[in-house]
């Protein structure tokens, strides 16, 4: 019964797609405000099935049309970015090497193996059927079976192939504490340091006792799911922080005379997923009070992210028809300056001048202009040299010239096996959204 009447659903809801999404589109234009504002409410609510006929309906005649079809498309791609992808369930167990193999088919990118070798078979239970089937709780469900730890690393060929890992599993000596999930983010609390140094004038000419000086820092790590980007272009934000004692840890400093205080923030977050595997590691400093209790007991705030996702289809050119010509996608627009194939005593190389088009989407325009962040930056993560088998190939930048909305940078190609010649070239377009990832932690033991 329940399966008939899924399917009584499906049918109603593909019939009414195909008979009404014409007429629900024109009424976007109606002169009604109540009609207009009505089509666009229906229209998200039937998901991202209808991005093909939305992206169609942004070139219709009528303006009202393809401004309102624009941001209904903007809405539903910024809500696949944040939504968790889902891995299909097993009813039965399987190897670790078939979850790893479904990871990788999900995320976009392969997990690899690293001093667990024989871990292959080991047999892991199908997941709790009160459990949502998300990439980051399936990872969980696989590191706690198995006795590894997933982290994050770096781009790059490996022995294997040229596809890059995301994620490389380890043995876990001991299981990792202070991490959440959330959605399609792992936040981990990586340590809580106190720093001690000595700090003294030399030019006093009388060497007093230095003064001791203390710091203390804890080490926040977001994760997102293969196929994202992340970006942190502001401060981290700590709503609460507080020992066990009841002692405040947030630092405060002078303000114009009034104790006031200010986002904790040491350092700018620092990329290091290289274009691979999403990974922001950033340091917050807390305060020390004179005498420290033995536990933070809370500690409230929130990382803003600005996450990117390639689009699906990018614009292919061929390396040695390239040179001298120019192209475009609904964001950029780029040419292809020179390429060296195979230059004397060099590394290929080729060199890409990018601008923005403008109108490029608010927020992608606001993550390259903003602090910390620009238009070189974002090309090595939307750009591909790729071989004969579509297969990407290691890129290093090695000269930029970056001018506002438009930069010229060459790029080293780094085939691993000579063999594998680059004749290719992938320039995505992306979605770009934002998001605050909150956290909070309890009973985190002072160092």
């Amino acid at each position: 019964m329940a399966y008939s009447t899924l399917v009584l659903i499906a049918f109603w809801t593909s019939g009414l797609i195909d008979d009404d999404l014409p007429s629900l589109i024109n009424q976007l234009g109606s002169p009604r405000f109540s009609a207009r504002e009505i089509a666009q409410k229906s229209l998200l609510e039937l998901g991202p099935q209808i991005i093909p006929a939305l992206k169609s309906a942004r070139e219709h005649e009528d303006q009202e049309v393809k401004a309102r079809a624009a941001t209904i498309l903007h809405e539903m791609e910024t809500r696949q970015i944040l939504e968790p992808v889902r891995v299909p369930r097993w009813t039965h167990p399987i190897s670790l090497g078939a979850v790893v193999e479904a990871l990788g088919d999900t995320g976009g990118r392969r997990i690899r193996f690293d001093q667990v070798k024989g871990l292959e078979h080991a047999q892991i239970a199908p997941l709790p059927a009160d459990q949502d089937p998300t990439y980051w709780n399936m990872v969980r469900h696989m590191e706690q079976s198995c006795g590894v730890r997933a982290v994050s690393v770096m781009e790059g060929e490996d022995e294997e192939s040229a596809v890059s890992a995301c994620l490389t599993l380890v043995p876990a000596r001991k299981q990792a504490k202070f991490i959440r999930d959330q959605g399609p983010f792992r936040l981990k609390l990586l340590s809580a340091d106190i720093h001690k140094s000595q700090n003294f004038d030399p030019d006093l000419g009388d060497l007093n006792e230095p003064e001791a000086m203390r710091s203390f820092h804890l080490q926040l790590q977001v994760m997102g799911e293969p196929r994202l980007v992340l970006f942190s272009t502001a401060r981290v934000q700590v709503q609460q922080a507080n020992d066990e004692l009841g002692q405040s840890l947030i630092k405060r400093e002078q303000a114009n005379g009034v104790e006031a205080d200010l986002p904790l923030f040491i350092s700018p977050a620092i990329l290091l997923d290289g274009g691979s595997g999403p990974c922001l590691t950033t340091s917050v400093e807390l305060a020390l009070p004179d005498r420290p209790g033995r536990l933070v007991k809370k500690l409230q705030g929130s990382i803003p992210l600005t996450v990117l996702q390639r689009r699906s289809e990018p614009v292919q050119v061929a390396l040695i028809d390239g040179p001298g010509k120019s192209y475009e996608n609904s964001s950029f627009r780029f040419s292809i300056k020179s390429v060296e194939l195979a230059p004397q005593d060099a590394q290929p190389s080729l060199e890409i001048e990018l601008s923005t088009q403008d109108n490029v989407d608010s927020v992608m325009a606001n993550l390259i202009h903003g602090q910390g962040m620009n238009l070189s930056q974002l090309l090595e993560h939307l750009c591909e040299v790729v071989d004969s088998q579509g297969k990407p190939l290691t890129v290093v930048p090695m000269e930029t010239d970056d001018d506002g909305g438009k930069v010229r940078i060459r790029l080293a190609i780094l085939p691993s096996d000579p063999s594998r010649k680059p004749v290719g070239l992938r320039v995505y377009d992306a979605i770009v959204a934002t998001q605050e990832i909150s956290f909070e932690f309890h009973d985190v033991p002072l160092p």
